[in-house]
């Protein structure tokens, strides 16, 4: 059975560039799980992790069904549709960012998920200028810390190292490949 690799973390601690990374260096072993959200979109590469859709959408394909999971964050509700997990895990494993909510409701769907935790160093100031313009996602944030989940391992992403992001990404490569 394929797993799920779920990158948990607070805002700007670079999952979304982790899990892009991970997927260039090792397409044929992982592909990503895209979550429909109805986030508004923050730059081009959403596209690639994130099925931006409306509320009414959102609202359509959940009354039909069609997601796994369903939680709300910082006013914002996130899902994985069964189709598209079904489609990755049918050839390779998947990795996505999750809030441990989510990694809480994909288990409890019977995917086989692997939490890795995303703490940053050197990510200060991005971290809290992103806050300043969001305060609910600091909250909410804040309130994720409260939910405990099992954690497969910690990775740290560094933003002041210039080869912090490649370490990062090989340290989840490690973990999908000890998995294969």
């Amino acid at each position: 059975m394929k797993s799920i690799f779920t990158l948990v973390g607070p805002a700007k601690v670079g999952k979304t560039t982790l899990t892009l990374k991970v997927t260039d260096m090792i397409p044929d072993r992982v592909g990503i799980i895209k979550s429909a959200t109805t986030r508004p979109k923050r730059n081009e590469e959403d596209a690639l992790c994130y099925a931006l859709l409306t509320k009414e959408e959102f609202e359509e394909k959940r009354s039909r069904g069609e997601f796994s999971e369903c939680v709300e964050h910082a006013g914002n509700f996130y899902a994985y549709e069964r189709r598209l997990i079904e489609d990755v895990l049918e050839k390779r494993h998947g990795i996505c960012a999750a809030t441990e909510e989510g990694v809480i409701e994909l288990h409890r769907a019977g995917y086989r998920v692997v939490p890795i935790k995303i703490l940053a160093v050197g990510h200060e100031e991005i971290q809290r200028a992103f806050y300043d313009a969001h305060p609910e996602r600091k909250k909410a944030d804040e309130e994720r810390r409260e939910i405990l989940i099992p954690i497969e391992r910690n990775i740290v992403n560094s933003f002041i190292k210039p080869d912090g992001l490649e370490k990062a990404a090989q340290e989840i490569i490690n973990l999908i490949v000890r998995r294969a």
